[in-house]
């Protein structure tokens, strides 16, 4: 059926056409011969009649930023690995042939990113560390230059996180402002795009 009207996704705040009252198929590429990536508000109820997507969104997207809040702290604490590429040495040969590996941290001390010992390759160390007396290689900072990887990787997490609860409070203020509108018929539309 062709559509008559123009609805706003509840989703994506993009107006699209809306056929029998539900909004086409929108926010997808045609890559490789098939859709990818049709928006979550394609198929349902234009944000002028319903906000019900939106509400389900909002609740989705605030336990993700909750998950990504607890994975952000367990990283800091030295609760859940990190992978970071660093550069490891044979352990009697000092500087040379060294490579790099992916290594698994523990924490943060000073700034200074921790590794277990039990996490190395065998017979390998990394390059200006020392070794506690617990099994805990304390890196120096010098070597990885002003941030530590570790360091890096809490930041990108802190700017995801703030991002994503800028975008929250976005959806909640459109969520909270809703109030049932006309659709906009497809022929005013059209006027409106040739007398311009």
């Amino acid at each position: 059926m062709k559509a008559t009207h123009y609805g706003t996704c509840q989703i994506c705040n993009n107006k699209q056409k809306a056929p029998n009252g539900l909004l086409s198929k929108h926010g997808y590429t045609v890559d490789y011969g098939f859709f990818n990536g049709v928006c979550h508000g394609a198929e349902h109820l234009p944000f002028e009649k319903d906000r019900t997507v939106l509400g389900e969104v909002i609740q989705d997207f605030q336990a993700h930023i909750e998950s990504k809040i607890e994975t952000r702290n367990k990283v800091e604490k030295g609760e859940l690995p990190v992978l970071v590429r660093i550069y490891l040495v044979p352990e009697n040969n000092g500087f040379g042939q060294g490579k790099y590996h992916w290594i698994e941290y523990c924490g943060l001390e000073n700034g200074k990113p921790l590794i277990r010992a039990d996490k190395l390759p065998s017979g390998k160390v990394p390059m200006t560390a020392r070794l506690d007396e617990d099994g805990i290689w304390h890196t120096r900072v010098q070597y990885y230059g002003d941030d530590t990887p570790l360091s890096n990787y809490l930041y990108a997490l802190d700017q995801e996180i703030l991002r994503n609860i800028r975008h929250l409070r976005g959806m909640k203020d459109r969520y909270n402002s809703w109030e049932e509108k006309e659709l906009e018929p497809v022929t005013t539309r059209l006027m409106k795009e040739t007398s311009v």
